[in-house]
């Protein structure tokens, strides 16, 4: 562009005041690379995943874990009150079906931490063979003098029924949920172990 007196003019001339700051911070702005955006959202976005995803799974692997501790506080119960000789009655030096299911399930909770029992509860099944799919006859006390054992034609067998409360790995404090059951409380739950009686005649003591 040709100006009177045959001068020529500088684009920047015609610009106005305050062009050259405008175009340097829109250079910047333009220059921002996606891997420094990146660079800066990672921490919040590592924390969102640590909250929302590993925490939960945390909590939820211990209470599992614990749960497998009574049950197999049931189990060995069931296991050690399947060897004794009477159902109720003792003697020294042999314990009942029912003392040793409480002694042995307690001393095995006792070995794992978070594990709580409240209740044992010792029963005899009495299974008939031939409708293996009915459910079975439950005694709490012990079989009648009177009854007949017959091995040949029902299974008996003892049931330890567990009580107890597993604690969280830690207790959280959610005012606005309230108490959740394993998360900022215990969770109550019962396991049952059950094996075959080996002295059926020992159920009527």
């Amino acid at each position: 562009m040709v100006l009177p007196g045959s001068q020529c003019a500088f684009v920047g001339d015609l610009l106005p005041a305050g062009w050259e700051t405008w175009m340097q911070n829109s250079y910047r702005v333009s220059s921002r690379t996606p891997f420094g955006t990146q660079m800066v959202e990672l921490p919040v976005v590592l924390w969102l995943l640590l909250v929302c995803g590993a925490i939960p799974f945390i909590v939820m692997g211990a209470i599992t874990m614990r749960a497998t501790f009574l049950n197999a506080a049931a189990k060995d119960a069931a296991h050690a009150a399947a060897k004794a000789a009477t159902f109720e009655a003792s003697e020294p030096g042999q314990p009942s079906a029912k003392q040793l299911a409480e002694s042995t399930a307690r001393a095995t909770a006792s070995r794992f931490p978070g594990v709580t029992i409240s209740k044992i509860q010792t029963s005899i099944l009495i299974t008939d063979a031939d409708k293996a799919s009915d459910p079975p006859d439950v005694r709490i006390n012990k079989l009648r003098p009177s009854e007949v054992i017959d091995t040949s034609q029902n299974v008996y067998s003892v049931a330890v029924e567990v009580s107890g409360q597993v604690e969280p790995i830690a207790r959280l404090s959610l005012p606005v949920l309230g108490d959740i059951p394993g998360l900022t409380k215990p969770m109550e739950l019962k396991a049952t172990g059950i094996e075959l009686f080996e002295n059926a005649e020992g159920l009527k003591e």
